[in-house]
């Protein structure tokens, strides 16, 4: 479920919001609910966390814009179970009728580690309105995928979602316990927790307002040797990944203030050119920073003060499979 209110991310924390890449939170909140759950300790290298989405919306229907992460999604719906890679521009999804998505967010580089170097990434010459690359789940997870799935989506509709986390959870480990001890896997798994580290220290310990060359510095590798993990296993460079992360924060801040000023809000997640953060905002969001803030006003005062939205309550840390926010040493 969504959160009441929006409230501001911390600046350093280590999990991410339940609304994380959410376009307009509190405007979605009446489309479709949204649970997130952490993966079993084992697993917190791999998944960054899993999601349920589920709506009914009858004979309408609803465009949800996603600021996506540099990540695979291995996602279960009623129509099949596929992992889903990320585009450079605007990711859309278009709701209708009575569905549910069951998924997990794997970190970034992990799908690669997992599939023997599959990205899914969507490549140099990526053109804006792209589609993401999608593979079937069985290809990578085994023949048992698509029955796992179909069970899942049957829990997500039934509002089991633990239920429904707890079999991704399960399909997924066996798998990775595989790559673990596959030889030929050894550098991929070097290149996810170099890539994991840069993803921490670029968040918490650097910001996404420095350079690549002072997060190499701050994980004692060589620019080249940073780049070339990230390209080996995430498909994009850092560059791409701290300029992602700096409109991650923007679009959360302004969900939560939209009337805050934005050549401040464009200092305070590390750009130092208003017209450069607009750009990349644009780029990821489909919008200019201030048709989203006035997008995000006026989802604010549509939901009113002490009223939830058609969809709407609190979101759910789940049992078992972990606190929300948790990891190895951090979400990403």
């Amino acid at each position: 479920m969504f959160d009441d209110v929006p409230t501001a991310p911390e600046a350093g924390a280590g999990g991410a919001r339940s609304t994380d890449g959410i376009v307009d939170p509190t405007g979605a909140r009446a489309w479709f609910t949204l649970d997130r759950r952490s993966p079993s300790a084992d697993l917190a290298d791999v998944v960054g966390w899993y999601w349920v989405s589920h709506w009914n919306l009858g004979e309408r229907s609803h465009v949800q814009p996603v600021i996506a992460h540099p990540v695979v999604n291995v996602v279960a719906e009623p129509h099949g179970f596929a992992a889903h890679g990320f585009v450079p521009g605007v990711d859309e999804r278009r709701l209708t009728g009575h569905g549910v998505a069951v998924a997990a967010m794997l970190r970034p580089g992990a799908f690669a580690v997992l599939s023997g170097g599959e990205t899914l990434a969507p490549g140099p010459r990526a053109a804006p309105g792209m589609v993401a690359r999608t593979l079937a789940a069985a290809v990578v997870l085994g023949p048992a995928a698509d029955a796992v799935g179909a069970a899942a989506v049957e829990d997500g509709l039934e509002s089991r979602v633990d239920d429904a986390v707890a079999r991704l959870d399960d399909l997924l480990r066996p798998v990775v316990a595989a790559r673990r001890a596959a030889p030929a896997a050894r550098r991929a798994w070097r290149d996810l927790e170099l890539v994991t580290a840069a993803a921490e220290a670029a968040r918490d310990a650097v910001g996404p307002g420095e350079t690549v060359d002072v997060l190499a510095r701050h994980l004692a590798v060589s620019v080249r040797g940073l780049q070339r993990a990230f390209e080996r296993i995430v498909g994009v460079g850092p560059k791409w990944v701290l300029q992602r992360q700096r409109v991650h924060r923007a679009a959360e801040l302004l969900a939560v203030d939209p009337a805050q000023d934005l050549a401040a809000l464009a200092e305070d997640v590390g750009y130092y050119d208003q017209a450069h953060f607009t750009r990349d905002f644009v780029t990821a969001t489909g919008t200019t920073p201030g048709a989203y803030a006035r997008r995000c006003a006026a989802s604010l005062a549509a939901l009113g003060p002490g009223r939830v939205a058609d969809g709407g309550g609190p979101v759910r840390a789940g049992r078992g499979l972990g606190t929300v926010g948790a990891s190895p040493s951090a979400r990403t």
